[in-house]
């Protein structure tokens, strides 16, 4: 389980209108709210402007989202999900302010979006948020401990594991994803490569976790040239280098 909260900003109505439109085209749902006599996007907008008001906050609103492994689908009902975003509003001291939650099936994985206010509604003051992404990120933790979540720090162990694997099967100098593929396989990987639409992911291929389904894109190995266009440039110098050898003999 990931939170990630967005960027400060002012403006609710935007916020609660983009999640409206999720709605209408039927890829999110309302599982709860709180202290919302409506969840129209203008009203929405109007009884937070409302509170933001008594604070000289310039960027009041709250927005963050809670992100669950494609494995975690079938632990998760909406009874769940509203139990589990209720203790992480709690703790990150929102549990008494108002707030909507939003349930998002666009992706492969689930995911919460939670739009609250940050100008606590009793005190006038603005919540606390020095420490707020290392508080969130202990909470999260508490969390997938307590309701048996796939743990984050586990798929952040594969990521390791995946950059070098595919740094092994490079060694055999493939010259296609197919080839990478079978070079994985010779370096005793459990993990493999397919593509998709403009992309690729990374997966685990042993029967444990077929199931399962995890994935992991390959934007997110950008950085080590290990997304589709990265891996597309080493497959041509690979090319290069073996015509090289070809026309020399």
């Amino acid at each position: 389980m990931i939170a990630k909260i967005a960027k400060s900003g002012n403006n609710f109505f935007a916020v609660a209108y983009y999640h409206q439109q999720k709605i209408e085209e039927g890829l999110a749902t309302i599982i709860d709210t709180q202290l919302l006599y409506s969840t129209k996007p203008k009203q929405i907008g109007n009884i937070m402007s409302f509170f933001a008001q008594f604070n000289i906050s310039k960027q009041p609103v709250f927005h963050v989202s809670l992100n669950f492994a494609a494995s975690d689908l079938n632990l998760l009902n909406d009874e769940k999900l509203q139990a589990i975003s209720k203790e992480y509003l709690d703790e990150m001291g929102y549990g008494a302010q108002p707030y909507i939650i939003y349930r998002h099936d666009d992706t492969p994985f689930l995911h919460l979006h939670i739009l609250s206010i940050r100008v606590d509604i009793k005190t006038k003051k603005r919540i606390a948020d020095s420490f707020e992404g290392y508080n969130s990120k202990g909470i999260t933790k508490k969390l997938e401990l307590k309701y048996g979540l796939v743990i984050a720090e586990m798929q952040s162990e594969n990521h390791q594991q995946i950059e070098m694997d595919v740094r092994a099967a490079l060694s055999y100098s493939p010259l296609n994803f197919d080839e990478l593929n079978e070079g994985l396989k010779k370096t005793g990987s459990i993990y493999q490569i397919k593509l998709v639409k403009k992309g690729l992911i990374y997966y685990r291929s042993d029967e444990q976790y077929q199931a399962a389904n995890p994935f992991w894109k390959g934007s997110k190995f950008k950085e080590k040239g290990y997304d589709k266009k990265g891996l597309e440039t080493i497959f041509n110098r690979h090319t290069r280098k073996w015509l090289t050898t070809v026309l020399e003999f």
